[in-house]
């Protein structure tokens, strides 16, 4: 259950922090707990897609999808497990 809080806070500096908070892809709520968890600390990477782990796995997948050969259907696998049961 979240809890509501009335803080006051400077019209410039709001303007920052929903800025920050757009540019982040998170509500003014989120960034303002994430910024007081962390105390301030910026995010390592701003988004995503910028963290190389994130990069070699997409590499991966990529990979993986233009090398994919398809298999034998199911129907194809339960007829021969079938088949094979009968004699």
């Amino acid at each position: 259950m979240n809890a509501k809080v009335l803080i006051s806070v400077p019209k410039d500096k709001l303007r920052k922090i929903d800025a920050l908070a757009r540019a982040n892809g998170k509500s003014r709520s989120a960034f303002v707990v994430d910024a007081a968890m962390n105390n301030g600390a910026k995010p390592k990477y701003a988004r995503p897609i910028d963290d190389p782990a994130v990069k070699r796995a997409l590499k991966v997948m990529e990979w993986s999808r233009a090398h994919w050969k398809p298999g034998p259907s199911a129907e194809k696998m339960i007829r021969e497990i079938r088949d094979r049961a009968r004699y």
